[in-house]
């Protein structure tokens, strides 16, 4: 007969919370340790004020302050990570997908810009942009892309 593992490694239970910095319970910041004491992603160089350890993976790294110089950004910058991360996830998924359904790989997704052709996507032709001489328009593309993406950015910030 098998043993029952301990409480604190069984499938799901969570894992102690080590000393650093502080860690984030609910609503409120328990502190676990000084923020002194807490690692740096730059040990020379002094954190901003804004970054005091009250984050997870709070490292102290600002070195530009693009958050300015009071943090008055912060909220901004975490929302875009938040969102660049789904926006990464569901590239994954999107450049994945394909291979189990047996309609391409990512590896030769690229080959028609450099070989000629039409890109597909899924067995479906995408409606490329040509150019006046038959090429491919890669500058329509990213113009229309710019201004796609920058007007859903642009709505989201409002």
């Amino acid at each position: 007969m098998l043993a029952k593992a301990p409480a604190n490694l069984r499938f799901g239970a969570a894992a102690a919370p080590k000393p650093v910095g502080y860690c984030r319970r609910s609503a409120t910041v328990v502190p676990c340790a000084a923020a002194t004491d807490r690692p740096l992603a730059l040990p020379f160089v002094d954190p901003p004020a804004y970054l005091d350890g009250s984050l997870p993976c709070d490292y102290g790294f600002d070195p530009l302050r693009l958050c300015g110089e009071d943090g008055k950004l912060l909220d901004r910058m975490q929302e875009g990570e938040v969102i660049n991360g789904r926006f990464a996830m569901l590239g994954i998924l999107g450049a994945f997908i394909v291979e189990p359904l047996g309609l391409g790989n990512w590896m030769e997704a690229p080959l028609w810009a450099v070989q000629g052709g039409k890109p597909t996507y899924l067995g479906i032709e995408l409606p490329y942009p040509a150019g006046t001489d038959g090429e491919n328009n890669t500058g329509l593309l990213v113009v229309l892309e710019i201004l796609l993406v920058g007007g859903a950015e642009a709505l989201r910030g409002n």
